[in-house]
């Protein structure tokens, strides 16, 4: 947290995302003076004027809000205030019931085991898109790995087997047939035919349709039929299908 808010205070970008310079609070609870400055020229040879530190303050409801307050009015360039920790317990998530995330516009969660240097960063908030950045701690600072955005962890959460009934069709322009034979066909075994009809009834045109598989669905007695149809070249292109 010492590192973001220097990198904000001085305007510099933070995992490759731009910054808004401004006047920073950092208020680190658990820590003295002497330990800021040190953790600080660790950083940088000379430390920006707009970067503010305290070690102490009131508790919520007790003091803190108006202090935060006053601060603002003295310095209105403030835009960032940085609180570690608000609870005594830093491994602990934001609690909702204190109505702690609604009260903010964006919310940051990093999540990581006490002995690991690998962390996951959470990011919600009311004008920015919901990411989880896969953080790595190397030389006293947090390096970006990856980055997913909603669409990417989407992605993820698509079922495997939709992926392999592509495959599965990559040779052939039709298939029709129960759940039960398309399992065995395909000697797919970790789902179940309950599982088959769910799956493409839920992302068959997700998945499927945008890779030219056409998905249909007929009952026939006390079955249900199901009927692949694989478009190629124009005829994909004519159906408004990117392959």
């Amino acid at each position: 947290m010492l590192w973001l808010g220097l990198q904000v205070a001085q305007g510099n970008s933070i995992w490759g995302l731009p910054t808004l310079q401004c006047d920073v609070l950092y208020l680190s609870l658990e820590d003295i003076q002497r330990r800021i400055k040190d953790r600080l020229y660790n950083f940088t040879d000379s430390a920006p004027d707009n970067l503010y530190f305290a070690v102490t303050s009131g508790l919520i409801g007790g003091g803190l809000e108006e202090q935060i307050t006053d601060f603002l009015t003295e310095h209105p360039a403030t835009k960032l205030v940085i609180i570690d920790t608000l609870q005594d317990d830093p491994f602990n998530d934001v609690s909702g019931s204190t109505a702690i995330i609604g009260a903010a516009d964006t919310n940051f969660i990093l999540r990581r085991k006490r002995s690991g240097n690998a962390a996951t960063l959470l990011v919600s908030g009311r004008d920015v898109e919901y990411q989880e950045l896969t953080l790595q701690f190397n030389d006293l600072v947090w390096e970006l790995v990856e980055r997913k955005n909603s669409e990417d962890i989407h992605k993820t959460e698509l079922p495997k087997f939709l992926f392999r009934v592509v495959d599965f069709m990559e040779c052939r322009t039709e298939w029709v047939g129960t759940a039960t034979e398309l399992l065995t066909e395909m000697r797919e075994q970790e789902v179940t035919a309950n599982m088959v009809t769910k799956y493409l009834g839920q992302f068959a045109y997700e998945v499927l349709e945008p890779l030219g598989i056409e998905y249909r669905t007929k009952r026939t007695g006390k079955s249900r039929l199901i009927k692949f149809l694989r478009r190629d070249g124009d005829d994909a292109i004519d159906a408004g299908i990117a392959i």
